[in-house]
């Protein structure tokens, strides 16, 4: 009762459970085929682990100028400026599975979901504005990693690239002694690229089970066709990972 009731107080996150699932449908088959890429037929050989992910995140993204629209449903909204030098903080979750091939080397993908969110505060007509844009996306990432030695504790890295589907934003939009506004942010389709690299530690905690944490530091690409409207982004990582061998 005391979860259903923490629930009803907490809307956005069941909105980002529900994302989620619905990502992962979208992104199942596009999972699979990296999977086979990295060859099947080893079922048997317990070189496969499914491991959880979770990491917080602070992003620097350089904004050319530019307006973002957000959807009005019936409100009066007034367009947001974005330019020059941004931060942004949020966080990471979601499943992987890695297979390994050789000793030391193994493959990874899965389906991440990942939320940033920027705030800006300015001068209008109607005093202080106040707007937070939550940012989230879907990822997949495509990694190759390398376990430095056998023993219980050893440096791990990895390298690769991350796919990146963007959800619809949420926009929250506050003004003195006025209703909050809550609005919704669609952003062209397509996907982004970040090309990724990581270092850290992993611990074995028994045969099976292993800990890991990383720092993993990412790039934005962006996507193909659309360089005039791209902005540079350097994003950081504190990944924290449980992984279990089958």
């Amino acid at each position: 009762m005391l979860i259903l009731a923490g629930a009803r107080e907490c809307p956005g996150f069941l909105a980002d459970c529900q994302t989620w699932f619905i990502g992962m449908q979208r992104f199942r088959g596009l999972l699979l085929c990296g999977m086979l890429l990295y060859g099947g037929g080893a079922l048997g050989q317990k070189n496969y682990s499914l491991s959880i992910t979770v990491a917080p995140t602070y992003a620097y993204t350089v904004y050319k100028p530019q307006f973002l629209f957000p959807d009005s449903d019936g409100q009066v909204v007034e367009p947001i400026l974005l330019t020059g030098r941004s931060h942004s903080a949020g966080y990471l979750i979601g499943p992987a599975v890695e297979y390994t091939y050789a000793p030391g080397w193994s493959v990874a993908s899965g389906v991440w979901f990942n939320t940033l969110t920027y705030r800006q505060a300015r001068r209008s007509a109607d005093g202080q504005v106040l707007t937070a844009i939550r940012n989230r996306s879907l990822r997949v990432p495509v990694l190759l990693n390398y376990r430095q030695s056998a023993g219980r504790l050893a440096p791990y890295w990895s390298g690769g690239l991350l796919l990146e589907y963007l959800l619809p934003a949420r926009v929250l939009v506050r003004r003195d002694e006025q209703p909050r506004q809550r609005l919704d942010l669609t952003y062209n389709g397509g996907l982004a690229f970040r090309v990724s690299v990581a270092g850290g530690w992993s611990y074995r905690l028994t045969n099976r089970i292993r800990l890991l944490g990383q720092l993993m530091v990412n790039y934005n690409l962006g996507k193909f066709g659309q360089a005039a409207t791209h902005n540079p982004s350097l994003e950081l990582n504190g990944l924290m990972q449980t992984a279990w061998t089958f």
